[in-house]
């Protein structure tokens, strides 16, 4: 749920940026371009509004999105599923699914992050490029999502 919030702030951000990239909050420079000449870049009509934004949080938006996962990491995810993965291996399902691995791939708190984040831009050229054409990578990415399910915690405190 967390991800979904901030991947939606991220929609809304973007939106108010490309009504008036004056207002509000900036991000200076990415790729030596300034954030005004970033919109423009991505958002040039040719594809729908929301892939465009997806394709820019790709391409930009990863690591913040991770960063933000970390430092909140305790405040969302039990300590019984933290301890749980500590010890996990991606090489022991991958020998039982078949998988891709051929040597041992334990678990990582950053690259989890990094995968999660990626969660709905699945769609986006880069993902398909760098995710989905990488067998290693996407089922990298398919357990850590799927994983991901399964971290729950009560939030009423």
């Amino acid at each position: 749920m967390a991800k979904t919030i901030v991947h939606e702030s991220i929609h809304a951000f973007l939106s108010v940026k490309r009504k008036d990239c004056n207002a509000g909050i900036t991000i200076e420079h990415l790729n030596n371009l300034e954030f005004e000449e970033l919109i423009k870049e991505y958002f040039d009509g040719t594809c729908a509004t929301a892939q465009e934004e997806h394709e820019f949080m790709f391409d930009y938006m990863v690591p913040t999105l991770s960063k933000i996962f970390t430092e909140v990491r305790d405040d969302l995810i039990p300590q019984s599923n933290i301890d749980y993965v500590s010890d996990y291996n991606f090489y022991n399902i991958s020998q039982t699914l078949n998988g891709p691995l051929s040597s041992d791939h334990p678990w990582s708190w950053i690259e989890f992050f990094n995968n999660i984040s990626l969660m709905g831009l699945h769609d986006t050229e880069s993902f398909l490029k760098e995710v989905k054409n990488n067998d290693v990578k996407y089922f990298i990415y398919q357990q850590y999502n799927s994983i991901s399910r399964n971290f729950t915690k009560n939030c009423n405190n």
